[in-house]
């Protein structure tokens, strides 16, 4: 197997550079904000995060396929998808994960770069750099923060009380956890923006559970996939079944993912009914 040591230490490098980008447009009052679709806003921060990472990735592994969630014209989605289809190797970014919470000025955003080798996650980097909390590695280089190795405790459950549970705020507001946390055993749950973000901290040992009970996409989680590898967590899709990566339909229904005893507590919980 690669140690993928260079590819880890070019994806430290591109994460900090992007989150230097970013930050010169964080707080600003006239930045340029389009609609992809309803509710789904790109920022002129997104596009030149996008072009940075792309320029540097094409610069560093010319041979290698990429899947970004931004693409400025119809033209580089389709080369993208064609290039992509048959890659052995994949690089899977998001740019700007979380950017309804960067343009309202809150610290729960993240760049996203992940890489998938034969359709599985190898290597991943999230980097929030308002809070310069960058996590990287992979199955093969261990868990990074900040450059330094670390070893988070494997955690031991017997009740869902005990699990450090993370869900989206947005979906929180929407009631779509409504029957956790109204349950008598519900577990210590808090609520941040970001699904990359959400990843990165599971990874670095601040959660144990994470879950989302709305469609994602390959971008968001390829990254934190792979650093889930490296601490032993898995990701699952809402049926608890594993998530193929570089798929033609890059949606996913639903996260289930973190510690695989937190999972299986969770399974066993909501196939019983036993949240009340």
């Amino acid at each position: 197997m690669p140690d993928y040591q260079r590819e880890l230490q070019e994806v430290q490098r591109i994460c900090l550079e992007t989150g230097k980008i970013l930050m010169q447009y964080f707080n600003l009052k006239d930045i340029d904000v389009q609609d992809k679709s309803p509710g789904n806003p790109v920022s002129e921060a997104d596009y030149a995060a996008d072009s940075y990472i792309k320029k540097e990735l094409n610069r560093l592994f010319p041979g290698d396929a990429i899947l970004s969630e931004e693409a400025i014209t119809q033209k580089e989605r389709d080369q993208a998808n064609i290039h992509r289809k048959d890659a052995n190797r994949l690089w899977i970014i998001d740019p700007l994960d979380g950017t309804k919470k960067f343009l309202r000025g809150k610290e729960e955003f993240s760049v996203s770069i992940g890489l998938v080798e034969d359709g599985q996650p190898v290597l991943g980097g999230i980097y929030n750099p308002a809070r310069d909390h960058l996590v990287a590695g992979g199955p093969a280089t261990g868990l990074l923060l900040n450059g330094k190795e670390i070893h988070p405790p494997k955690d031991t459950f017997t009740d869902f009380r005990q699990v450090r549970l993370c869900i989206s705020d947005s979906e929180q507001r929407k009631n779509l956890f409504e029957d956790i946390s109204h349950a008598s055993i519900a577990p210590q749950t808090s609520s941040i923006g970001s699904v990359a973000w959400k990843l990165a901290l599971s990874a670095a040992g601040e959660y144990d559970l994470i879950l989302s009970r709305r469609p994602k996409s390959e971008w968001d989680v390829a990254a934190g996939m792979a650093l889930f590898a490296a601490r032993g967590f898995v990701l699952l899709n809402e049926n608890f079944e594993p998530i193929p990566l570089n798929q033609t339909n890059t949606t996913i229904k639903g996260l289930i993912g973190g510690d695989p005893t937190a999972i299986e507590i969770y399974r066993s919980i909501i196939s019983g009914n036993r949240l009340t």
